[in-house]
C-alpha cells in the first residue's frame, strides 16, 4: 500500500498536544483480500504512528536511505527477514509476539545459530 490509500487522523503526542497524520489501515486489505486478517498480517514501517489503527500488527524498522554513506552496511532487512521467518513458523501465531521487541528476538535467533 502506498500513501494513496492512507487517510488522516488526529493523535496526541506524549505532552498531550494533538497532531494530524496519515495512517495505513490494514482493514482495507482485510476487507478486500480473502484470507488476510490480523492473525496473518504484519505492517512494517519506520513510523510507529502509522500503526495507530493496528498497533499489535506493527513492526517498526529503521528507514533505509540508499544515498547515505553507510547504506551498504545496513543489516535491517536481513534481520527483519529472519524475524519474520521465525514468527511465521510459530504455531501460536503473530499475536503471541511483542513486535516492538523484534530486534531482541532476532539477536536470540542469531545467537542460537
Amino acid at each position: 500500500m502506498d500513501k494513496t490509500s492512507m487517510f488522516r487522523i488526529v493523535s496526541k503526542k506524549k505532552d498531550s498536544t494533538e497532531f494530524k497524520h496519515a495512517i495505513k489501515p490494514l482493514r482495507i486489505i482485510w476487507d478486500k483480500m480473502e484470507g488476510w486478517n490480523a492473525a496473518n498480517t504484519l505492517h512494517l514501517d519506520d513510523l510507529s504512528r502509522n500503526f495507530a489503527l493496528n498497533p499489535r500488527s506493527g513492526v517498526k524498522c529503521r528507514a533505509y536511505h540508499r544515498d547515505k554513506p553507510d547504506a551498504s552496511s545496513d543489516v535491517e532487512l536481513p534481520a527483519l527477514a529472519a524475524y519474520l521467518a521465525h514468527v511465521a513458523r510459530c504455531p501460536k501465531g503473530l499475536s503471541s509476539f511483542d513486535h516492538g521487541k523484534w530486534r531482541a528476538v532476532w539477536k536470540q535467533i542469531r545467537k542460537e545459530g
